[in-house]
Protein backbone atom coordinates (compact mmCIF):
# COMPACT_ATOMS: atom_id res chain seq x y z
CA UNK A 1 0.00 0.00 0.00
CA UNK A 2 1.00 3.41 -0.77
CA UNK A 3 -0.96 6.71 -0.11
CA UNK A 4 0.09 10.39 -0.78
CA UNK A 5 -1.82 13.13 0.29
CA UNK A 6 -4.75 12.70 -2.60
CA UNK A 7 -5.02 9.12 -3.15
CA UNK A 8 -3.72 5.72 -2.12
CA UNK A 9 -2.95 2.56 -3.65
CA UNK A 10 -3.47 -1.42 -2.34
CA UNK A 11 -0.87 -3.53 -4.51
CA UNK A 12 -1.56 -7.57 -3.51
CA UNK A 13 0.34 -9.56 -5.97
CA UNK A 14 -2.73 -12.19 -8.05
CA UNK A 15 -5.48 -9.31 -7.06
CA UNK A 16 -6.57 -6.04 -9.54
CA UNK A 17 -4.73 -2.81 -7.75
CA UNK A 18 -7.29 -0.84 -5.37
CA UNK A 19 -6.93 2.96 -5.88
CA UNK A 20 -8.69 5.50 -4.49
CA UNK A 21 -9.29 9.62 -4.54
CA UNK A 22 -8.54 10.64 -0.81
CA UNK A 23 -9.99 14.23 -1.84
CA UNK A 24 -13.14 13.06 -3.56
CA UNK A 25 -13.50 9.88 -1.52
CA UNK A 26 -12.10 10.10 1.94
CA UNK A 27 -14.13 7.44 3.19
CA UNK A 28 -12.25 5.18 0.49
CA UNK A 29 -15.93 3.67 -1.03
CA UNK A 30 -15.07 4.08 -4.81
CA UNK A 31 -12.32 1.90 -6.09
CA UNK A 32 -10.99 3.45 -9.41
CA UNK A 33 -8.36 0.46 -9.50
CA UNK A 34 -9.71 -0.73 -12.89
CA UNK A 35 -11.05 2.34 -14.47
CA UNK A 36 -9.01 3.24 -17.79
CA UNK A 37 -9.13 6.82 -16.67
CA UNK A 38 -6.95 6.48 -13.81
CA UNK A 39 -4.39 4.32 -15.86
CA UNK A 40 -1.72 6.98 -15.40
CA UNK A 41 -2.09 7.48 -11.39
CA UNK A 42 -2.00 3.47 -11.26
CA UNK A 43 1.51 3.90 -12.71
CA UNK A 44 2.74 6.45 -10.65
CA UNK A 45 1.40 4.97 -7.59
CA UNK A 46 2.50 1.76 -8.53
CA UNK A 47 6.28 3.36 -9.38
CA UNK A 48 6.71 5.01 -6.41
CA UNK A 49 5.88 2.22 -4.14
CA UNK A 50 8.47 0.56 -6.14
CA UNK A 51 11.29 3.39 -5.57
CA UNK A 52 10.39 2.62 -1.97
CA UNK A 53 10.85 -1.10 -1.95
CA UNK A 54 14.14 -0.59 -3.66
CA UNK A 55 15.43 1.42 -1.07
CA UNK A 56 18.49 0.02 1.12
CA UNK A 57 16.98 0.37 4.56
CA UNK A 58 14.02 -2.65 3.27
CA UNK A 59 16.44 -4.75 2.17
CA UNK A 60 17.96 -5.66 5.65
CA UNK A 61 18.80 -9.21 6.35
CA UNK A 62 19.81 -10.76 9.77
CA UNK A 63 21.15 -14.23 10.66
CA UNK A 64 19.21 -17.71 11.22
CA UNK A 65 20.11 -17.10 14.84
CA UNK A 66 17.73 -13.50 14.87
CA UNK A 67 14.83 -15.77 12.86
CA UNK A 68 14.81 -18.03 15.94
CA UNK A 69 14.10 -15.07 18.32
CA UNK A 70 11.24 -14.19 16.35
CA UNK A 71 9.58 -17.24 16.07
CA UNK A 72 6.87 -17.10 18.37
CA UNK A 73 6.24 -13.60 18.49
CA UNK A 74 2.71 -13.95 17.15
CA UNK A 75 2.12 -15.10 20.92
CA UNK A 76 3.78 -12.92 22.24
CA UNK A 77 1.94 -10.12 21.12
CA UNK A 78 -1.47 -12.20 20.65
CA UNK A 79 -1.62 -12.62 17.11
CA UNK A 80 -1.67 -15.11 14.50
CA UNK A 81 0.79 -13.39 11.57
CA UNK A 82 0.43 -13.35 7.78
CA UNK A 83 -2.95 -15.26 8.22
CA UNK A 84 -6.85 -14.43 9.02
CA UNK A 85 -7.14 -16.47 11.20
CA UNK A 86 -6.64 -20.45 12.21
CA UNK A 87 -8.57 -21.77 9.42
CA UNK A 88 -7.14 -19.62 6.83
CA UNK A 89 -3.95 -21.16 7.97
CA UNK A 90 -5.16 -24.70 8.10
CA UNK A 91 -3.21 -27.27 5.68
CA UNK A 92 -0.72 -25.04 4.52
CA UNK A 93 2.04 -27.21 6.36
CA UNK A 94 2.57 -29.60 9.42
CA UNK A 95 4.14 -26.53 11.71
CA UNK A 96 2.55 -23.51 10.40
CA UNK A 97 0.43 -23.12 13.46
CA UNK A 98 2.22 -21.98 16.31
CA UNK A 99 0.73 -23.28 19.88
CA UNK A 100 -1.43 -21.16 20.87
CA UNK A 101 -1.88 -19.91 24.74
CA UNK A 102 -5.09 -20.44 26.56
CA UNK A 103 -7.03 -17.09 26.17
CA UNK A 104 -8.08 -15.26 29.28
CA UNK A 105 -10.90 -13.55 30.07
CA UNK A 106 -10.61 -9.58 30.76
Amino acid sequence: MIATETGKSIHAPAFAPLLFCLVNDPGELTDLGRSPEHADVRLSMSNKLADWSLRFRQRETWPEERDIQMTGLDQRVDALIGYWDENDAAGKGPNILPIQKPRTAN
